[in-house]
This record gives structure tokens, sequence and C-alpha cells, in this order.
């Protein structure tokens, strides 16, 4: 059954089902209002007056398609509107783009849509973690605190719904939630007050931020992850991990290693367990090792031990001698407190002052001379003798160099005389060989024209050449016509 919306009365309104009298005087009504002509009733009935953009625009509509649901529902809602509300027209502003709105949950007509992954949506998944109670007691005084101070942030950001998005949980509990949900500064105390997320999230947090420290071990630092990842993760029953946090769990160890090469080398083999990834961390050091000689160390405390002596860093590194130098220290002025107090700590500076074993400090004196112990001032020598004494000293250290130089210069003559004989005799034996390759080098001098008379191979005859004789004949080419035996010169 179809209805012209355009050309129709009443009576023809009242025969659809669903529509009453007092609809269908209103529908007459609207149209009659309406400065062009309607399209279709669905513009009319539509729950709400933004969606109309939306409809498929048509003269005629069939009353049992799959629209005819909408008449129906709308009866009810049409006959308890009152009449500004049913009816309304064309005239009407289009509707706006959609603005955020602060109106509660229940009063909005819709959610906001989450077409894209933003700030908004983790804030609220983790405020809707924040608030389950995990063992079902009620929230203490300051957990509810806490939980005014995120609904407030939540605010502040330009969101305020509490509705979490149909996501499945191990997607939610990765997010690492912000620190201003979690920390806020008193203002009367001036202390940091942590707003108690539940524990599960605090080792989360925990788990990543962990990284290896420099002096603790690689098996050392895999033993501390794992057992961080067993608070952050939950456990699948009877078996453990569940094969996701694994997975996690071997790709912070690798990227929280101290070494970073070797840690990087490690995620790139994409281990399984954290035992392969122990082994490649392993395996990279002891072969750059190899290649390359022992790495050096890079951290604050290597570039101390290598200012301190060998000495010293023994004496630091072995317990029983750093605590009976403990037991020996003196105290030390503490120039912060203006106090002699000793120190506490052993790492920071040493507990001994070493300027205690120094004489007291004398201010200087007159110059005067003094005798060595042991020797009076009387058995010193003269002057005269200490003369008499170096010049037998000079005297014998010339005689002494001048027998030196002597051997030295007849040595040095005699090699000399050597390296003389030997270089002439190398010079006559190049000399001899030069005059070798000279005259085995000399060419024959050519052969002299000679001085006898021309002669004519033809006739024999002297004074021209062959090309010149008179005698011979002058060549002749005789042409023959084969078809009548007749010839040409």
């Amino acid at each position: 059954m179809k209805v012209n919306v355009n050309a129709c009365d009443v009576e023809d309104l009242l025969k659809i089902p669903g529509v009453g009298e007092k609809t269908a005087q209103k529908i007459i009504r609207t149209r009659g209002e309406s400065p062009f002509t309607l399209h279709s009733l669905c513009d009319l009935l539509r729950k709400d007056p933004q969606e109309i953009e939306k409809v498929v625009t048509f003269e005629e509509v069939n009353i049992q398609s799959d629209r005819s649901h909408e008449l129906s529902d709308m009866k009810s809602t049409m006959d308890l509107c009152d009449e500004r509300n049913a009816a309304f027209s064309w005239e009407e502003t289009r509707p706006k783009k959609h603005v955020r709105s602060y109106m509660p949950a229940d009063e909005r007509r819709e959610a906001p849509p989450a077409s894209q992954y933003d700030e908004d949506r983790r804030r609220r998944r983790y405020s809707a973690e924040f608030q389950e109670d995990q063992h079902g007691r009620y929230l203490r005084e300051h957990q509810r605190s806490g939980q005014l101070h995120n609904r407030h942030s939540r605010r502040q950001y330009g969101y305020d719904s509490d509705e979490s998005d149909d996501e499945p949980e191990h997607s939610r509990k990765f997010i690492q939630p912000p620190k201003s949900l979690i920390y806020s500064v008193d203002e009367e105390n001036g202390a940091k007050v942590c707003l108690k997320a539940s524990e599960r999230e605090t080792a989360l947090i925990r788990f990543q931020n962990a990284k290896q420290r420099i002096e603790k071990s690689i098996e050392d630092w895999a033993e501390r992850l794992h057992h961080l990842a067993l608070y952050a993760f939950e456990e699948e029953a009877g078996a453990g991990l569940w094969k996701r946090d694994i997975k996690q769990m071997v790709l912070k160890f690798c990227t929280g290693c101290a070494d970073r090469e070797a840690g990087l080398h490690a995620a790139n083999m994409r281990p399984e367990s954290l035992d392969e990834a122990t082994t490649f961390i392993l395996q990279y050091q002891f072969n750059h090792a190899a290649v390359y000689g022992r790495k050096e160390d890079s951290s604050p405390e290597a570039a101390v031990r290598s200012v301190r002596s060998r000495r010293d860093y023994s004496e630091e590194r072995s317990p029983p001698r750093r605590e009976y130098r403990r037991r020996e220290a003196t105290p030390v002025w503490n120039r912060a407190e203006r106090t002699q107090n000793p120190r506490e700590s052993w790492g920071e500076r040493r507990d001994y002052s070493p300027r205690q074993d120094r004489p007291p400090f004398k201010p200087p004196q007159e110059r005067r001379e003094v005798t060595p112990p042991g020797r009076s001032r009387e058995a010193e020598p003269d002057q005269p003798q200490l003369k008499d004494l170096l010049g037998s000293m000079m005297a014998g250290l010339e005689s002494r160099l001048g027998r030196m130089m002597d051997d030295k210069l007849s040595n040095f003559a005699s090699r000399i005389e050597s390296k003389v004989s030997s270089l002439s005799l190398r010079v006559e034996k190049m000399e001899d060989r030069i005059d070798k390759l000279e005259k085995s080098r000399r060419s024959p001098s050519p052969k002299t024209r000679s001085t006898s008379p021309l002669t004519c191979y033809g006739c024999g005859s002297s004074g021209h050449f062959i090309s010149q004789c008179p005698v011979r004949g002058v060549k002749s080419v005789r042409f023959e016509d084969p078809k009548n035996g007749t010839g040409s010169e």
C-alpha cells in the first residue's frame, strides 16, 4: 500500500496501520505550514531531527517496507509530546556539528564516537580499571579523594563520560597511566602523595620503568625482571604467564639491558624465552671481546676506579681491610656542618685524614750552615786540599779520555782504509764491465758505394740503365675483333 504524502487527506492517513487521528491531523497541519513540498513521512516522524540529512528522499513511501516499524514506535512518542515538539518544519536551522557537553550520561542522547585512539580514551580506560575493586572492599578515604582527583583531571582534559570502550582486557592493562593521575602534590603539607592505584597497575609501572643496573649481572637482571612480571601480569591457570606476556617480558629484558649493543642483537634474534635472550647476550659479549678486545666500561664507577690507584681499589673491594681502616679512622672536618663528625659512608670519602702524620708548620728562619750527622766541622778538608784533589781528578779524566780517543781514532782510520780499498776494487770491476759492453755494442761501418761505371742489363753497355736503353723496343697492344677477325692497334 502506497500513500502520496503531498496529495492525501486524513482518511488516507488513517488507513495506515499505527497512525491515529491526532497524528494524521498534525501531519496535514505540518504539510500546510511547510514552505515547500515534503518528501516522505519519515521526514515528519523521525525520532531525532538531527538525522534528517541521512533520510533517502522519495515521493511515495511503502508502508510495508523495513521502515514501517518506525511509525508504530513513534506513535506513542508523538502523542505524548506537545504540538511544538511534534510538528517541526523545514524552516528550522540545520543541526550543528557535535559539541561536547558536560551533561550526565543518562541525559545525553548519544556518546561521542571514538573513531581513533587518543589520550582521552586512555584516561577513560585507566579510570575504569581504577574504579574496580578487586577484593570486593570499599575504597578507603584517601582512595576516594584520589578518585575525585581522577574525575577532576578527566573533566579538565575535556572528557565527561564514565563509560569504557568495548576492548579486550589484555589491551588495556599494558597502558601506562599518566603521572598526573598517580601522584599529586599536597599543598598544605608539601609532600608527595600517592593516589593508591591497584597493586597490579603499580607493578606494571615498575615493570615498564625497570632497567638493568651496571653493577648487576645478566642473570640478576633476568631474575629481577621475571619477579616483576609475575606481579604485573595475570597468570594462566596452572600454566604460568600467558604467551603475550612472555613476549613482552623478553622484549623488555633486551631493551633494558645495560649493554645496548648486546641487547639490540638479542632483540633482533627474536628469542622466545629469557634463557634464549640471556644466551644471545652472553654470546655477543664473548664474540665482541674476542674480536675487538674487552669493551671499555663507560660507567661512573669505572672512571673513579681508573683515577684511583690499584692499591686503593683493592683495599676498597676487600671488606676486612676496609673495616680495619675504618676502625683506625679519625674524625674529618665537615665543612657543611662546621663540626667534627666522622663520615658515615665509605664510598664518598676516606674516613682517615692523611695530614695527621705531618709535622707542625714552622715559620722560615735565617739560613745557617748545617753539618751532616756523624761528621765534625774540624774533619772537613781545607780549600787548598780540595783544589789539589780536583786537579788530580781532572788530570786522570783527561788522560783516560785521550787514550779512549786514540783507540777510537785508530779503529776509525783502519775501518776507513778497508772501506776505501773495497770501493776501489768495485770501481775497477765496474770499469772493466763498461769496456766490454762498449766493445760488444759497436756496429760495423756501412759499405761504401762502388766507383765502377753504370752498366745496362739489357744491352750490356755502360753509361745508362735498362730503362734508358735505346735498343729496348716499344711495347704495343693489339685488339682483335671476334666478328671479322680484324684488329686495330
